[in-house]
């Protein structure tokens, strides 16, 4: 687990190594930040890894949640700091076929970052509608990143929360017709977040 801090409050200022917990928009990188000062508010960044696979229709969809609630060092966290909130989160899509094609059926595969609907995507059309809509290939590798927006997703949260009720962006995918229970790839998604409150 990779930490970073900043200083509040002293005389002598010091620059932040991220956005102050006042903050209501995310614009910098979802990278392991660099180290700072000691300080009450600390910058975590941790993975996570899922298999992208069909299910026995052939159907595709992943929904993956900013709440980092499911990486390795979670109990952790949990046992040190109060307060949580996620200021961004990339998917990194490693496909298992790309050199073997022909082999398994592939299809395009739809991607969105939604801020509001915590819903899976149940077709192509949503997520061509979707401002933030984009069809990219399964063969090959992508990435989405989805940054901290707004008030409500600035906002600190209880660190003991489940993803069911913390989660405030998603990152999504969505294809069809594709071969049925068949794995295509690995996606890994890295978490910039930030706690206080250490107890």
């Amino acid at each position: 687990m990779e930490t970073s801090s900043h200083k509040k409050g002293n005389k002598k200022k010091n620059k932040a190594s991220g956005p102050s917990p006042q903050a209501l928009v995310y614009k910098g990188s979802v990278k392991p930040p660099l180290s700072s000062n000691e300080a009450s508010v600390y910058e975590l960044y941790n993975a996570q890894t899922f298999t992208v696979a069909s299910n026995a229709g052939g159907v595709l969809s992943g929904n993956y949640g900013s709440w980092p609630s499911g990486i390795n060092d979670w109990s952790n966290v949990i046992g040190t700091f109060h307060e949580v909130r996620t200021l961004g989160m990339r998917l990194e899509y490693v496909p298992h076929n790309r050199y073997t094609r022909g082999t398994v059926t592939t299809t395009s595969v739809a991607t969105v970052v939604d801020h509001t609907d915590a819903g899976a995507l149940g077709s192509y059309d949503a997520a061509a509608n979707h401002e933030s809509g984009k069809i990219r290939s399964l063969d090959d590798p992508f990435v989405v990143t989805a940054k901290m927006t707004g008030s409500e997703e600035a906002q600190f949260q209880d660190a003991t929360l489940s993803s069911s009720t913390a989660n405030r962006f998603f990152i999504k995918l969505y294809a069809d017709g594709l071969s049925f229970s068949t794995t295509y790839g690995r996606v890994t998604i890295y978490y910039l977040y930030q706690v206080r409150g250490r107890k």
